[in-house]
């Protein structure tokens, strides 16, 4: 007989939060640090991009078996507007499992620089979204976000390129 143990709550929040650093840094070019923790006021990963001019970021890993509801929308505001300047971070959601319709319209009707990642818990990024205020300080900084059909086209390479 096989026992099984189920992985607690850390656990697989801090591995999540790993594959999420790693998808990030290779595939989006950000240089971000894990400081969730017990007091992490609301933030796993902090750090920037690469590119002149930084911009900072602030990324919130939701490792739930569901899609994350406009309530975590709410959330990632509220986190942004107690640690950032909302002129130069951008909140980043990142959930295995995606989110609902009601979430990503909260999302991109934001007056606050939002991205949502659909990252899966083994660190491949599916699928981002940036709402206006992020895509302009994207532009601002000179990058731009690129999806490249690999394979058959069920795959997809997501990368933000500095512009030409």
């Amino acid at each position: 007989m096989i026992l099984r143990r189920k992985l607690n709550t850390v656990t697989v929040g801090t591995a999540y939060e790993l594959a999420v650093m790693h998808s990030l840094t290779t595939q989006l070019k950000m240089n971000l640090m894990r400081v969730g923790g017990a007091n992490d006021r609301g933030v796993d990963l902090q750090g920037c991009t690469q590119t002149q001019p930084r911009i900072s970021l602030l990324v919130q890993c939701k490792c739930e078996n569901k899609k994350l509801s406009p309530r975590h929308i709410r959330e990632l505001q509220g986190t942004l507007i107690q640690h950032g300047n909302i002129n130069t971070t951008m909140a980043l959601l990142a959930s295995p499992e995606g989110f609902t319709s009601k979430t990503v319209a909260n999302a991109i009707a934001s007056t606050l620089p939002l991205s949502l990642l659909h990252i899966s818990t083994n660190g491949i990024l599916h699928n981002c979204i940036f709402n206006h205020p992020a895509s302009s300080l994207l532009n601002e900084a000179g990058l731009h976000l690129v999806k490249k059909f690999v394979g058959n086209g069920t795959d997809v390479n997501i990368s933000l390129e500095k512009s030409i």
